[in-house]
């Protein structure tokens, strides 16, 4: 699991290391000391950020909103891949809450 208190594409990082170990949760609108502080939760959000991650990394997340304290977070999920997923050239997987 990873909080970002909003979507970067750092993020992508993370995700790439998610899917080259046992797959992954990443939060958006969480922030690392568990502040929530929210996310867009339009379905234009949702969809760029499923068009980043399947544009860079060539996955398929399955992305959806929760609400935590009556905030929007949206959340994205990643299996464990097939093959390796590389991340601008460098492959990274998940070992406790580092990659």
């Amino acid at each position: 699991m990873e909080l970002k208190r909003q979507w970067a594409d750092s993020a992508l990082k993370d995700l790439a290391a998610f899917a080259n170990s046992e797959g992954g949760r990443l939060y958006v609108g969480i922030a690392k000391d568990g502040e929530v502080a929210g996310a867009p939760a339009e379905d234009a959000e949702i969809e760029r950020i499923a068009n980043t991650v399947t544009s860079t990394l060539g996955l398929t997340p399955t992305i959806w909103i929760e609400r935590h304290e009556d905030t929007p977070v949206i959340v994205v999920d990643v299996e464990p891949a097939q093959r390796v997923v590389p991340y601008r050239g460098r492959y990274f997987c998940r070992v406790g809450s580092t990659n």
